[in-house]
């Protein structure tokens, strides 16, 4: 500190204590903050001052409270790294079928992982759908409940029990299941791995991933169905009789069928059969009618869904059969034109 000759005549220790307390006590300050801005380091004409040094170390402090706001406010620090945006895109060579993004972070007091679903976007065409996550070799699955696109997410958080060590040993698996028309059961229309050692979440990450089409099973089983109609009676009759080798995932699927009569592309009446558990070669031999003019019979549309029933979330669909409007098949056809058809295997798939 240097002191003009004009106030020596001034000069007191009672006078300038409270100065150098001051000074002490921001010089502590400073010594205790791990980095300080830039132009408290760099060379000057001057020393700083006793208030620039105050405005520097306030300035540094509004800067770390800001940069634990959160979601949403999210502002580079020059100070220390909170967590990173990672940025997963598709390699497989067709377009995705949407993308998500999500939100995790490792609490190491609790040994817990914590995830969020925080947006979905760019949405091939579907009714409504929902996101599944789980974790490869981990028992629980978690999944969002069931979302309209272009409505705003409920924040959902899902927390997964296991030590980090354990944690980058697996591997992210996102999917996206969903309905193509309303009423319509839900089946896997994309889904994305992502390996959690090459993204370190130990600190709050973000992730945001393209969603792959999934590729259709070859193999979705069969059903023995059969359709006959009755002028007389104005009765559309769909018999389905059983299916076999129904695709199982976890577990045995508890199946039932669900008929769908649409005109002009909308679903106008629905029926549906028992539940048959724990089996990939149900038998029904369940009849379900439907009233109908012979008039409308040739602008009529059936589409059979095979589903599989889950008490508590959605049901996951097995399998699809369409008949009429775009459809081939034969039975259909000799059902319009009033030839008796006998029941038949047909195979399902995804419409």
């Amino acid at each position: 500190w240097s002191i003009s000759r004009s106030f020596r005549p001034f000069h007191s220790s009672s006078f300038y204590s409270p100065l150098r307390r001051r000074l002490s006590m921001f010089q502590a300050t400073t010594r205790r903050l791990s980095t300080l801005p830039d132009m408290m380091s760099s060379s000057q004409d001057r020393r700083p001052s006793i208030q620039d040094m105050a405005d520097s170390a306030m300035h540094f402090l509004e800067r770390r409270r800001s940069s634990d706001q959160g979601l949403g406010s999210i502002q580079p620090d020059l100070y220390r790294r909170r967590g990173s945006i990672v940025r997963n895109e598709s390699t497989s060579g067709s377009p995705p079928v949407g993308s998500c993004d999500l939100k995790m972070r490792y609490d190491f007091s609790r040994s817990d992982f914590h995830i969020s679903v925080v947006d979905v976007r760019r949405l091939t065409r579907i009714d409504h759908y929902f996101i599944k996550i789980s974790l490869s070799g981990h028992p629980l699955v978690h999944q969002t409940g069931k979302l309209i696109p272009g409505t705003t997410l409920k924040k959902e958080d899902f927390k997964f029990a296991l030590s980090y060590d354990d944690l980058i040993e697996k591997t992210l698996i996102i999917q996206l299941m969903g309905a193509r028309k309303a009423g319509s059961g839900c089946h896997s229309i994309g889904e994305v791995s992502v390996k959690l050692s090459t993204i370190d979440p130990s600190d709050e990450v973000f992730l945001s991933t393209d969603i792959d089409m999934h590729e259709a099973d070859e193999n979705l089983g069969q059903l023995f169905l059969g359709v006959q109609f009755l002028p007389s009676a104005e009765r559309l009759t769909v018999t389905v009789h059983q299916a076999k080798d129904l695709h199982s995932h976890e577990s045995l699927p508890n199946a039932y069928v669900k008929v769908f009569l649409l005109q002009s592309g909308r679903v106008v009446k629905k029926r549906k059969s028992q539940v048959r558990k724990n089996s990939q070669c149900p038998i029904w031999n369940e009849a379900l009618n439907f009233t109908l003019s012979p008039s409308s019979l040739p602008s009529c549309q059936l589409e059979i869904d095979v589903l599989d029933y889950d008490r508590v979330g959605n049901d996951r669909l097995l399998g699809q059969i369409s008949l009429g409007g775009e459809s081939c098949e034969k039975l259909w056809k000799d059902v319009v034109e009033g030839k008796s058809v006998n029941p038949k295997w047909v195979s399902l798939r995804y419409l």
